[in-house]
C-alpha cells in the first residue's frame, strides 16, 4: 500500500509539472499568434498605409499602450528606416536586421532571434509584418518587440510551491530566462545533463535532475516549434 501510494503521488507531481509547462508553452505560442494579427491589423491602417508619420506614432503609442506584452513597436520604410516608433528610444533603424531583411524578400510575416539588450539584462525577440500597398509591393515593415520577462508575470500568477521555476532555453542550449534570480541565470548557458534530459526523441516529459542551483527538482519541459 506504501508503494502504490508513493508511486500514485510521483505520478501526480509529474502531471502537474507536465501542465504547467504546457500552459506556459501555450501563452509562448499564444504571443507569437497575437504579434501575428496585431500588426497584420496594422499594415491596414490608413495612416500605415500612406506612411503618416504623426499618424503612425499616434497609432503605435495607442497599440503599445493596449498591448503590454509588447515593449516596443515601429514602422520603417522599405530601405530600414524608422517612420514611426514607439517609445521613441526603441530603433533607430532595421536596416540591416535579418528579420527585416526576410519580411522584405518573402512578403510574409517573419521572426527575429532572440537578442540580450546589456544595459537591462532583459532578453527581447521582434516579430515583422511587411505592410503592402495595393499594387502588391512592399513599401516597409511593421516591427512589434517582446520581452521575455512578460513570462515573469505569467510565472508569478501561477503561484507554484516556494522554490519553483522556470527556465526558457534555446536550441543551442542558452538560457534565455529564468524565473526567479532572471539576472543571475540569465543569457549563460544551461547544464549540459539539462540540455542533454530535453533533446531526446520526446517534444515533452518530466524529470528529476539537480538544477544549476544545486537543487534537486521535478522537471516538465516542453519543446517550442
Amino acid at each position: 500500500t506504501g508503494y502504490s501510494l508513493r508511486e500514485n503521488t510521483i505520478q501526480s507531481a509529474q502531471s502537474a509539472a507536465l501542465r504547467q509547462i504546457q500552459v506556459m508553452a501555450a501563452h509562448h505560442e499564444q504571443v507569437v499568434a497575437n504579434a501575428r494579427l496585431m500588426l497584420a491589423t496594422l499594415t491596414r491602417a490608413r495612416e500605415v498605409q500612406q506612411f503618416d508619420p504623426l499618424g503612425s506614432q499616434l497609432l503605435l503609442e495607442e497599440m503599445l499602450s493596449a498591448n503590454p506584452a509588447y515593449v516596443a513597436l515601429a514602422l520603417s520604410d522599405a530601405a530600414g528606416r524608422i517612420v514611426a516608433v514607439s517609445p521613441v528610444e526603441s530603433f533607430a533603424s532595421i536596416e540591416g536586421e535579418p528579420y527585416f531583411a526576410q519580411a522584405m524578400q518573402t512578403g510574409r510575416f517573419a521572426m527575429g532571434n532572440y537578442h540580450l539588450v546589456d544595459k537591462s539584462r532583459h532578453v527581447l525577440m521582434e516579430f515583422a509584418q511587411p505592410v503592402i500597398d495595393r499594387d502588391g509591393t512592399t513599401r516597409g515593415v511593421l516591427v512589434a518587440s517582446f520581452d521575455l520577462s512578460y513570462f515573469g508575470k505569467i510565472f508569478a500568477d501561477f503561484h507554484l510551491p516556494e522554490g519553483s521555476i522556470f527556465t526558457l532555453t534555446d536550441h543551442d542550449g542558452l538560457r534565455l530566462t529564468r524565473f526567479p534570480e532572471t539576472e543571475k541565470y540569465t543569457w549563460v548557458n544551461d547544464l549540459p545533463r539539462m540540455v542533454e534530459r530535453m533533446s531526446g526523441q520526446e517534444e515533452e516529459g518530466t524529470f528529476l535532475e539537480r538544477g544549476v542551483d544545486g537543487v534537486r527538482r521535478l522537471y516538465g519541459f516542453k519543446r517550442l516549434n
